[in-house]
């Protein structure tokens, strides 16, 4: 599943699709866990879909998202601003998509009105957008296929000196994947590691794929879900997933746009 969205939506040049823009990995720093994949990253990209956060090479060793991650001749990007970036707030707007074919995926909105698989309209949630109403769903006329849903739109911050990255990554390899094999205990293999130089962020998605499907069975419902009362942040699911794989999630921790949708940078190799 993760693979065939990856491969359906690096079609669509917006970078890599992570189908799991957020870790669940309760190990990482607090501040990884509220703002998610940071410019200056170094991790992997995992068979799952994810991204296995290392170190960050923008900060200090003592600082919280390097403390215990890095080695010990680290020394951080220096005499450059890692926060000389392009930012759009509004990349994506509200009930929003990205499709791997917009000419054979299609959106339509959910009736908002009262009926028997939805007898409470859209008021799920206060702060559910109009864009989104009582859900959304997707039908396909091709039998191969990816979808990334984005109900309360997203964002996309990129750095502008991509080259500088690109020469401190070619110094510092060696010794990054020694430390990381060894010390950290993954299993790296030359041109696996990832440096971050840019990415799109979410509060909430939904991630969809399918293949060899027919066509007209296939049929999703991405939809506000029923919370508690005391829930700040609304949640979404796929209500409906017929002849495809899916996922959700939502930042309802901390509210942030922290879910990272598609992952730019490069793979870093030793030569």
């Amino acid at each position: 599943e993760s693979e065939i969205y990856a491969q359906m939506l690096l079609l669509r040049k917006k970078g890599y699709p992570l189908w799991k823009p957020k870790s669940d990995n309760s190990r990482l720093p607090e501040s990884y866990k509220r703002e998610g994949i940071h410019i200056g990253d170094v991790g992997i990209l995992t068979e799952s879909g994810g991204f296995d956060y290392l170190f960050n090479i923008c900060q200090g060793p003592d600082h919280e998202l390097n403390l215990g991650r890095v080695p010990e001749d680290f020394r951080p990007i220096l005499d450059f601003d890692c926060d000389d970036t392009e930012d759009y707030t509004q990349e994506y707007e509200l009930g929003s998509h990205v499709a791997s074919d917009p000419n054979r995926i299609h959106q339509r909105r959910i009736p908002t009105s009262p009926t028997p698989n939805n007898p409470f309209g859209n008021r799920l949630h206060s702060v559910i957008p109009d864009e989104v109403g009582a859900g959304l769903s997707y039908s396909s006329t091709a039998s191969k296929g990816a979808l990334l849903v984005l109900p309360e739109g997203g964002k996309r911050v990129d750095h502008l000196h991509r080259a500088r990255f690109e020469k401190y990554a070619a110094e510092c390899a060696p010794s990054w994947y020694m430390h990381v094999n060894g010390a950290l205990g993954r299993t790296a293999y030359n041109g696996s590691l990832y440096l971050v130089t840019g990415f799109d962020k979410a509060r909430a998605w939904g991630v969809a794929s399918f293949s060899d499907a027919i066509p007209e069975n296939i049929q999703l419902e991405y939809v506000p879900k029923s919370t508690h009362t005391e829930d700040r942040y609304p949640k979404y699911w796929f209500r409906t997933c017929d002849s495809a794989s899916s996922s959700s999630g939502a930042d309802d921790r901390y509210g942030q746009q922290s879910g990272c949708v598609f992952l730019r940078g490069f793979k870093i190799a030793v030569r």
